[in-house]
Parts: structure tokens; sequence; C-alpha cells
């Protein structure tokens, strides 16, 4: 009697079957890194527009500091500071009050960018 044994052919992978698999993971790859690759921009983006809130906030409590007199000294000032510029506008409204305008902007990704008003009291 004959025991059946698979055949040659039919014992391993033909041609077409590693190739559909090695199209088929890179598809998959393919996919996975530009995923990956989207994440990351992603975070990088967000991670500038921290970046931007912190240096706006920072600049809005050093504005709240100077003495009343001493605001409109800032007036026009562009700082360059680590990949950002900021642009100060400071204006007298009334006799005890000062607009100040914030304007930020990323070097790197001019996308990111950010403007606040901050209004100044005299408290005298």
């Amino acid at each position: 009697m004959r025991t059946s044994s698979p055949s040659a052919r039919d014992a391993g992978l033909s041609l077409v079957e590693v190739a559909a698999s090695i199209a088929l993971l890179t598809l998959l790859f393919v996919g996975l890194f530009s995923g990956l690759s989207r994440a990351m921009a992603s975070h990088q983006e967000a991670n500038e527009q921290v970046e931007k809130r912190v240096r706006m906030t920072r600049i809005c409590e050093e504005l709240r500091g100077v003495a009343f007199d001493d605001l409109t000294a800032f007036d026009g000032q562009v700082i360059e500071q680590d990949g950002f510029n900021i642009r100060l506008t400071v204006a007298l409204i009334s006799e005890h009050l000062v607009q100040a305008d914030i304007a930020i902007a990323s070097i790197e990704r001019p996308e990111v960018t950010g403007d606040a008003t901050i209004l100044i009291a005299n408290s005298d």
C-alpha cells in the first residue's frame, strides 16, 4: 500500500504566495510608518503650541511686574528668544490704563503663531 505524501509542489510556498505575503507586509509597514510620522508631527506641533502659550504667559507676567510709567518704553520691541519672535505693542489708553499687544511666531514653523492683549491698570 502506498502512503500519501505531499508532493514537493504542495510542501512549500509558491513564488506567488511569497510575493503576495511580501506585498501585504509592505502595505502594513507603510501604513504603520506613515501613521507614526503623522503622530510625531502632531506631537511636535502640540509642543510648540504649549511653548508658545508658556512664553506668552511669561511675557504677560513680566509686563505686569513693570512699573506703570515704564510700560510704554516696551512699545515696538521685537525679541527673538529660543526659536520664537515676540513683538510688543504698548499703548497708553488713558491716564491709568495701558494696552499691551503681544504677537508671537515660531521661527522654524511660521504657522505656529499667537496673539494676546492685556490691559494693565495703574493701581496708584
